[in-house]
């Protein structure tokens, strides 16, 4: 492997490698996961909260592996001097930046937990709120086969992602975005196409969360026969939206689950009181 392999861009990295990279990642975290339970023993709810809402992450690191002979040898110690010259890269880069110290900068960024992303993923879930209009106006047979359509494609388009990811993320060259995927399997130009279509996305999207929240802000104003002098709509928008420019700058995923367990709530009960 050449020294421009390991910079963000990878041009010169084959599809195989990524293939071969990933599943030395996959085993490391297989070994890993069983260690963790083994340690562990049995686990409770109240364990189970208590890790949830602890400070901090503690995270585990996954034992190191080295490469001999073409098999991959898992050992629980520590690298030695030794084993680091044979994993060392041939070329200059790879001299300054040991795989060990590689792979540990890689899992850096890693910091959430699954049970942060869950929480993040079921904020956005708005489905619920939107749904006894959806059957009011399709009626119940319809509304019943749609949602059942597109939750099976929603599963199905999860379960391809979560293949890609498994079979091409891996220490040495992680995935940090779809655009990585789309390059991996297509090349730059579908990378560049991905990145400017995302981008147009998350416009779209902040646009829209800024108009409802706003016409919400804007309703409530106005009081519940519209009786009352509410607020400029416009002002409405802005106040969501400085809102979110206080939240929204975030540095890391680590204690957002602590937000992303409000709005869970909050969406929970707006769906009761509705």
């Amino acid at each position: 492997m050449s020294a421009t392999s390991t910079n963000t861009v990878e041009t010169d990295v084959s599809f195989e490698e990524y293939l071969y990279y990933a599943s030395i990642t996959r085993e490391e975290e297989r070994i890993a996961d069983e260690e963790f339970r083994q340690s562990k023993g049995s686990v409770s709810i109240g364990h189970i909260l208590q890790n949830r809402f602890s400070k901090g992450s503690t995270g585990r690191r996954a034992p190191p592996i080295i490469i001999q002979d073409g098999t991959i040898d898992v050992t629980l110690k520590a690298p030695t001097q030794a084993s680091d010259d044979v994993n060392r890269h041939t070329s200059t880069h790879r001299e300054i930046v040991r795989d060990a110290e590689w792979r540990d900068a890689s899992r850096a960024a890693r910091i959430s937990s699954w049970g942060t992303v869950a929480y993040l993923i079921v904020t956005d879930v708005l489905g619920p709120s939107g749904a006894p209009w959806s059957f009011a106006q399709t009626g119940f047979g319809p509304g019943f086969v749609l949602y059942t359509v597109f939750g099976a494609l929603s599963t199905y388009s999860g379960w391809i992602l979560w293949r890609i990811f498994v079979e091409l993320d891996s220490d040495r060259f992680p995935i940090r975005n779809y655009a990585d995927i789309y390059f991996r399997l297509f090349g730059s130009s579908m990378k560049h196409f991905i990145n400017i279509a995302q981008a147009v996305q998350l416009i779209m999207v902040f646009g829209f969360v800024i108009l409802i929240n706003g016409q919400a802000i804007s309703q409530m104003s106005h009081g519940v026969g519209g009786d009352l002098k509410g607020l400029c709509f416009v002002v409405c928008l802005l106040v969501f939206a400085l809102a979110g420019c206080v939240v929204g700058p975030i540095r890391t995923l680590q204690r957002l689950g602590w937000l992303a367990n409000v709005a869970v709530w909050l969406n929970i009960l707006l769906i009761f009181i509705t």
